[in-house]
């Protein structure tokens, strides 16, 4: 059975923040953007995303990929199998599992900046 804890919302624009740097030496730009986003499901079953990632073109050979629902976790672990770098901010800490929850943008490239933007919510 999940934990079940009260929701936390990060609600400060300088983090929490991750990063990773994976991708070996640099990409060059051919001049067309693959960009590719997916919704992984309170990152749920990062395995089985891993594999179908690696196994189908389209997605494998993604120049930015952002996701949705992620942990930090899984986002490493993603990151690390395709050799991406990434930045992930996560948005609260869900309260069913008690993972930190949010987007992450995944990129072949140095990810040289980046911030969190703050959406009004009550």
């Amino acid at each position: 059975m999940a934990a079940t804890v009260d929701t936390e919302n990060f609600c400060k624009p300088d983090g929490p923040r991750y990063e990773g740097s994976y991708a070996g030496g640099s990409a060059r730009f051919s001049g067309e953007l693959n960009v590719v986003s997916w919704n992984i499901k309170f990152a749920r079953e990062i395995d089985t995303a891993i594999a179908e990632l690696n196994e189908t073109d389209q997605l494998r050979n993604a120049d930015i990929m952002l996701l949705q629902e992620m942990d930090d976790e899984g986002v490493d672990a993603i990151a690390r199998s395709l050799g991406l770098n990434y930045v992930y901010f996560p948005a609260s800490v869900h309260c069913r599992t008690g993972k930190k929850f949010g987007n992450a943008v995944l990129a072949r490239w140095e990810i040289s900046g980046s911030a969190k933007l703050l959406l009004p919510h009550e």
